[in-house]
């Protein structure tokens, strides 16, 4: 199936395991170009070269990201964000009573990530 995603750029964020794994890895079937994070480096490094070995024509690239370090998401997006046409946001838990949508404070919007 084409999805017109060719040259394409999609961020997966939790691209190590589960889910976003399966993402990144149908998205590379689409040849998306695909930058991959997470937190630990050696499920990254397993993903990325699960797909370089599908032949996979797009580029490909990863880097830890600790979505709850404010200063972790800075550097990650200067040093790996150049262009971005997808973003899959598949870390953090939800929260066990309603937020609004807009004007979430710093500290709720982590305290989703945390669980």
């Amino acid at each position: 199936m084409d999805f017109v995603l060719k040259v394409k750029t999609a961020l997966i964020t939790g691209s190590s395991q589960g889910f976003g794994k399966a993402i990144a890895i149908a998205l590379a079937r689409e040849n998306c170009n695909i930058i991959l994070c997470a937190r630990g480096i050696d499920k990254l490094r397993q993903t990325h070269s699960q797909i370089v070995k599908m032949n996979y024509g797009g580029s490909i690239r990863y880097d830890t990201v600790d979505a709850t370090n404010p200063e972790d998401i800075k550097r990650f997006i200067n040093q790996n964000l150049t262009e971005l046409d997808v973003l899959v946001n598949n870390v953090g838990g939800g929260t066990e009573s309603q937020l609004p949508l807009w004007g979430l404070t710093e500290e709720q919007w982590i305290g989703v990530y945390k669980l």
